[in-house]
């Protein structure tokens, strides 16, 4: 699989078909996806530099590589034979894109609760403050993804996306398209510069 996802890629992107070909990198397959005729791969290189990750999908029959890792707009590329058939599959796709079309040069937790987000765990005096009315204002409003509709689907789920508190509110479609309308409900959030 390594050497067939390299030369699939070599074209279209050659730095990560060399990455793919390192020893210093592992592929994990993720077995449990709706997306009908792929593979999907978390490809991790843990090279000299600083470590990468991607997830690509991989059509094997018919050498086919996406990266979607940074390329939401990739996503129409691998769901040409999604069906979903109710809210349930609607949020587990609306939460696979959201996870695998990020940018991962950047700090990404998907959050459930007001208490899942990474604050600095001994925070200086001047965010204790911060911390504590932020946690007032979202506790009864981050919960875990909520769907509503009946095909179209919303889902409304959250992150931290860098240092910003971002609200997601995603259309599912019955044929897997997603439209990730993003609003940033906190700009600087008191977390760690990096986790």
């Amino acid at each position: 699989m390594r050497e067939q996802l390299a030369a699939v890629l070599e074209d279209d992107d050659a730095v990560i078909a060399e990455m793919v070909r390192d020893d210093a990198t592992t592929i994990t397959e993720i077995d449990d996806h709706p997306l009908v005729g792929w593979r999907l791969l978390d490809v991790f290189w843990r090279g000299r530099a600083h470590p990468q990750r991607w997830y690509i999908a991989l059509r094997p029959n018919h050498p086919q590589a996406v990266v979607l890792s940074g390329h939401p707009e990739s996503w129409s590329s691998v769901i040409d034979e999604v069906v979903v058939h109710d809210a349930s599959a609607a949020c587990t796709l609306a939460v696979m894109h959201a996870d695998l079309t990020r940018s991962m040069g950047a700090r990404f937790v998907r959050v459930e609760s007001v208490d899942e987000i990474p604050f600095f765990p001994r925070p200086p005096e001047r965010a204790v403050r911060a911390i504590e009315a932020i946690r007032e204002s979202f506790a009864d409003r981050i919960t875990s993804p909520k769907v509503t509709g009946d095909g179209p689907w919303q889902v409304e789920l959250w992150t931290v996306t860098g240092e910003a508190l971002v609200r997601h509110d995603v259309t599912v479609d019955r044929h897997g398209s997603v439209d990730d309308d993003q609003h940033v409900e906190v700009e600087r959030l008191p977390v760690p510069m990096d986790l």
